[in-house]
């Protein structure tokens, strides 16, 4: 009988894999089944305990944001999925893949507002000054705030 520990560690790897392969229905229903197995609500409002739920909500975002188009409903809970995974990574002092998160942002929709500027805000105040990934990140921040926010010279900063 398989354990939790290796039912969560290859629920992870399942969920990956399926998004690996463009399978995102699949990638959603394994990320799914590993959040609830650790007693987390998938819908992104819980906080992260600990790495694996940050992983699992990450993936969880992941395939969600694939699906915008054929299911809008889910940009808020993408959104959440990726917030609650950054803000494990950035209490956890782990900025490197907090990093890393950010750069995944999911393009939102024109008429929809994710609400990732802030996190944005943090990812760029983390992130050392030059680097390739300050860069995409700009663009990312600059993309947030004109199309979604509607400030246009934040994001005219940004981009420049």
């Amino acid at each position: 009988m398989v354990g939790v520990e290796q039912m969560l560690r290859y629920t992870l790897l399942a969920g990956d894999r399926a998004l690996a392969t463009y399978a995102h229905e699949e990638a959603v229903d394994h990320f799914i089944r590993g959040l609830e197995a650790k007693g987390i609500d998938p819908d992104g409002r819980t906080p992260a305990a600990d790495a694996e739920a940050a992983g699992l909500l990450f993936g969880l975002s992941r395939a969600r944001s694939a699906l915008f188009i054929f299911r809008p409903g889910n940009v808020r809970d993408a959104v959440a999925n990726l917030r609650s995974a950054f803000e494990y990574h950035v209490a956890a002092g782990d900025n490197e893949r907090a990093v890393e998160i950010a750069q995944s942002l999911p393009r939102i929709p024109v008429g929809e507002r994710g609400g990732l500027g802030d996190v944005m805000e943090v990812a760029l105040g983390i992130t050392p000054t030059g680097s390739s990934a300050r860069g995409q990140l700009l663009a990312n921040h600059g993309w947030i705030a004109g199309i979604e926010e509607i400030d246009y010279p934040t994001s005219t900063r940004s981009f420049q």
